[in-house]
């Protein structure tokens, strides 16, 4: 049995036709598969009565939680290890990323009594934050692995799940966005820089520095270290913003076709 999980959870070498990188071929594929996905499911339920549609939802986020928590149980398998030891759990995934917290936040806001208080937040930053990834992964894609090993596959199926998460809430009107609750975004997003800074601060070693949501080493060189924590901020913050306005943008599209449609209707 433990040869058959080694066996299936060992690192495959890219060839020719499977490697990846950054906007290669399998990385385009990776976000449009993911993209046309969370599309067909929103069309096929955007006009379901609420029941069903919270059903659908809460689907996606227990999804989430098993992409996230089954992947600690494999890492056993893939990060080194043979039949006679095992390899060592990743600590780079514990929750102190962007994408990685998501996960339990999103559960408390499936579960918990106090749910509707950052229910939306959490539903934007679902959008934002894996969007930010699966279009810039970064260093992720700087390996020799083949693009369906499973280390990278569980890396786009956990964003991408995440990011369906947070479409199907906003497209299945569950979260209703106000732009005069903006604040609480802006809110969110330090917290979790917060806790991402006691956790780099607490598992740093002098062998190994961690770097979760990007505040010590900056994504982009022409950042300064000094600025990086604050510009991670302020860019997360601005793309909230960014949904928001899309979010109205598409309302009013909506609103004023629908108009259209009556006005021509009448005329016939």
């Amino acid at each position: 049995m433990r040869e058959f999980f080694l066996k299936l959870f060992e690192e495959n070498p890219a060839t020719q036709y499977t490697g990846i990188s950054l906007y290669s071929l399998n990385h385009i594929l990776y976000v449009v598969v993911i993209f046309a996905i969370v599309t067909i499911v929103s069309v096929i339920f955007f006009k379901k009565d609420t029941a069903l549609k919270e059903k659908v939802i809460n689907i996606a986020a227990i999804l989430v939680l098993i992409s996230y928590l089954s992947d600690f149980f494999f890492h056993p398998f893939f990060n080194g290890g043979t039949m006679a030891d095992n390899g060592e759990i990743i600590l780079e995934k514990f929750p102190f990323h962007a994408c990685t917290v998501l996960c339990p936040l999103i559960m408390f806001t499936r579960y918990s009594k106090y749910k509707n208080v950052i229910k939306t937040p959490i539903a934007i930053l679902s959008v934002v934050v894996p969007l930010m990834w699966l279009l810039f992964p970064g260093s992720a894609l700087d390996t020799d692995k083949s693009a369906f090993s499973y280390e990278i596959m569980q890396l786009f199926i956990y964003h991408g799940l995440v990011f369906a998460y947070g479409t199907l809430s906003i497209v299945l009107q569950e979260s209703k966005l106000e732009i005069k609750k903006c604040y609480k975004e802006a809110i969110l997003v330090v917290a979790i820089s917060l806790w991402a800074t006691l956790g780099n601060t607490i598992y740093s070693s002098s062998n190994h520095k961690y770097n979760w949501f990007f505040l010590k080493d900056p994504v982009f060189t022409f950042v300064p270290d000094s600025l990086n924590p604050y510009v991670v901020v302020v860019v997360v913050y601005i793309c909230c913003l960014v949904i928001y306005g899309v979010y109205y943008l598409v309302i009013y599209l909506y609103n004023k076709l629908s108009r259209s449609k009556k006005i021509n209707t009448k005329s016939v």
